[in-house]
C-alpha cells in the first residue's frame, strides 16, 4: 500500500503481517475498480519505484509475482 503522504508498506505470503498491518484476504469487487485498471507492465514499473518501509534489507523487492 502506498499512502499519499509518502509511506509505503508491503505484504505477501512470506511476510503476512507486522506492527504496521497485514495482508488482507478480503474479496474486491472488480467491477468497482475497473475504471482504475492498468496493464501488468505499468503495475510492475510503478511497483519497482516504491521502497516499502516495513521490509528488511534482506527481503527482495519488488515482491515476487
Amino acid at each position: 500500500m502506498a499512502y499519499t503522504d509518502g509511506p509505503v508498506i508491503a505484504y505477501n505470503t512470506e511476510h503476512e503481517e507486522d506492527q504496521y498491518g497485514g495482508l488482507t484476504y478480503a474479496q474486491l469487487d472488480l467491477d468497482e475498480f475497473a475504471p482504475y485498471e492498468i496493464s501488468e507492465r505499468e503495475f510492475y514499473g510503478e511497483l519497482g519505484r516504491l521502497r516499502p518501509m516495513n521490509l528488511g534489507t534482506g527481503q527482495a523487492w519488488p515482491l515476487s509475482r
